[in-house]
């Protein structure tokens, strides 16, 4: 599945307005997905996206929407020692490519999790 404002949703991104970006000319909204395994959760991904329709560009490829994605690990049990990843999207990438993407890098990076669910 193709990374588009419909395929996001349907893959349970939930919508939402980031503060930081939403002044810039081309920021349209931002989605955002957790990911967890039986253990606790892992990381978050943060779908930005932008229209690129409101500025003039000579190089009519890049008219329309387009979407950067974005993930925050953690490297420390305390949550102090983080870097962020972030992913140039283009029109050929699918959902599960970005996915599987962070993930890797959440396992080959030996991450931490923000949250360790209760084990009973």
């Amino acid at each position: 599945m193709l990374i588009s404002i419909e395929n996001l949703v349907a893959n349970e991104y939930k919508q939402f307005s980031d503060n930081f970006k939403k002044n810039t000319d081309t920021y349209v909204c931002s989605y955002q997905k957790r990911f967890d395994n039986c253990k606790g959760k892992k990381f978050y991904i943060t779908i930005t996206v932008y229209d690129l329709s409101k500025i003039n560009m000579s190089n009519k490829q890049w008219i329309g929407y387009n979407f950067s994605a974005e993930v925050q690990y953690n490297r420390m049990s305390d949550g102090r020692n983080t870097f962020n990843v972030k992913y140039m999207i283009n029109n050929n990438t699918t959902i599960q490519e970005m996915e599987d993407f962070f993930d890797d890098i959440w396992v080959k990076m030996e991450c931490n999790y923000y949250d360790i669910f209760n084990e009973y």
